[in-house]
């Protein structure tokens, strides 16, 4: 097995990643803010002959706490298969037009803890 490499918006930029078979790489930023406190982060895994992705955030502000995670995965072969998004005339991709994964979502979670406190 060959390793994976696929592009991926991190930390506010595109950067291209390498995942190794059997390999997990993770990555997480976050802290104090104006209203309160955020986290987030991304595990990229490669498992069998796909990456599989998880997205986790959790923060709160003056709303109260809440949290989302969501899973995805793509195979190998369609790491390098999606053209950049274009809204309003601007290109969302790497700026030398590298082709992106095509990610399928398996599952996604969203809480929040004030409204779940409140009964609804």
């Amino acid at each position: 097995m060959k390793n994976a490499r696929f592009w991926e918006y991190v930390n506010g930029e595109w950067i291209k990643i390498t995942v190794k078979p059997g390999q997990s790489l993770a990555w997480s930023q976050g802290g104090p803010n104006e209203e309160g406190w955020n986290m987030e982060g991304f595990r990229f895994r490669y498992i069998d002959d796909a990456i599989r992705a998880d997205y986790w955030s959790d923060g709160r502000d003056c709303d109260g706490r809440m949290s989302d995670s969501s899973s995805f995965t793509c195979p190998i072969s369609r790491l390098q298969v999606r053209k950049p998004n274009v809204f309003g005339g601007e290109v969302y991709g790497p700026e030398d037009g590298s082709l992106l994964p095509a990610w399928d979502k398996l599952d996604s979670q969203h809480r929040d803890y004030s409204a779940e406190a409140a009964g609804y």
